[in-house]
C-alpha cells in the first residue's frame, strides 16, 4: 500500500498521492449503501469526532439506522474509534475522508 503527502513544505491536507490504494477506496466508496452515504457524508462535514450519545444534527435519519451504519462502516475499517476519558468517538478514516471530498 503506497499513500504520502506529496511535498512535507507545501503540506495540505488534500495533496495526497494514494497509489495502489486508491482502486480500493473506490471499492469500499461504490459497496455502501444509500444510508451509509449520507452518514459518510454527514461525517466528512463533522470537525470533531463524534459520540453516538451526541444528539444528531443535520441529518435525517433515525438514531438506530446511524448506529447501524456506525457498525457498517466500523466493520468495513472506514472508520476511526478513539477513547478520550473513558468514552469512544468516532470519525472517518482520514485517507477515506480525503478521498470522498475528492471525488
Amino acid at each position: 500500500m503506497l499513500v504520502f503527502f506529496l511535498s512535507e513544505q507545501n503540506y495540505n491536507k488534500n495533496d495526497l498521492f494514494l497509489g495502489d490504494i486508491k482502486t480500493h477506496l473506490e471499492w469500499h466508496l461504490q459497496r455502501l449503501s444509500p444510508l451509509e452515504i449520507k452518514v459518510v457524508k454527514w461525517l466528512i462535514k463533522q470537525n470533531q469526532p463524534i459520540n453516538l450519545s451526541q444528539k444528531l444534527t443535520d441529518i435525517e435519519i433515525s438514531n438506530t439506522e446511524f448506529r447501524e451504519s456506525i457498525e457498517s462502516l466500523m466493520k468495513r475499517c472506514l472508520l476511526d474509534k478513539i477513547v478520550i476519558e473513558n468514552i469512544t468517538y468516532f470519525q472517518l478514516n482520514n485517507i477515506f475522508k480525503i478521498y470522498c471530498k475528492k471525488v
